[in-house]
């Protein structure tokens, strides 16, 4: 049953490793295997037992809630779907310790949760479709302080229905260059952005990123 845990928790973990995700392969497969044989061993204690499993979904809820990050400048909140496997990973762990015909269940909900991490993500831009994406890359002024406004293009850019993501700061010289993605409504054109750009004074260059 350990080997079914380290091998349904290594798909997973796969899955998030090959993107880069704070908790990858070895972190999803020591949660697996840790539910499983905390489940074993728990169910070898009566009614006690099952107040030991319980403490599971709080510990995996504790070290979920590490990968959950909210970017200062811009305010993205960043690591939802991966605490959100890890718990779910944590379930399939249960589901193999207890064995049987809930090991059966373990193998069903690896797949549903490779389909949701993998399959269902490349239909989401389908079913957001009404959304544009678009890279954007920012160099600010080297008069102006880049943090306050690039602070104050985020804030502009929400206020305007655009949703940001992956934002990356780097430091050149004397100023930095910010780098971020965004996703762009019906109502909001690349033009529209663009001119926003263009009469800003505290940016000195941008370049779009497809």
């Amino acid at each position: 049953m350990l080997l079914l845990s380290l091998l349904l928790g290594g798909l997973i973990g796969w899955e998030r490793e090959m993107h880069e995700r704070p908790a990858g392969l070895r972190t999803h497969i020591l949660v697996c295997v840790g539910a499983a044989l905390i489940t074993q061993i728990s169910s070898q204690f009566g009614v006690n037992g099952d107040r030991i499993a319980a403490q599971i979904v709080t510990g995996v809820g504790f070290l979920g809630a590490g990968t959950i990050m909210r970017n200062g400048v811009s305010g993205a909140v960043t690591g939802l779907t991966t605490a959100a496997t890890l718990w779910a990973i944590a379930g399939v762990g249960m589901a193999v310790g207890y064995g049987g015909r809930y090991a059966i269940l373990a193998v069903i909900g690896t797949l549903l949760i490779l389909f949701v991490l993998t399959l269902l993500n490349r239909f989401e831009d389908v079913l957001i479709r009404h959304r544009r994406r678009h890279g954007l890359t920012v160099v600010f002024s080297e008069t102006c302080n880049s943090l306050e406004a690039l602070g104050s293009l985020l804030d502009t850019l929400r206020e305007r229905n655009v949703k940001t993501s992956g934002l990356k700061i780097e430091k050149m010289a004397d100023t930095e260059i910010a780098e971020f993605r965004m996703a762009l409504s019906r109502d909001i054109t690349r033009d529209t952005i663009e001119t926003m750009l263009a009469h800003n004074p505290q940016i000195l260059h941008y370049e779009w990123q497809e």
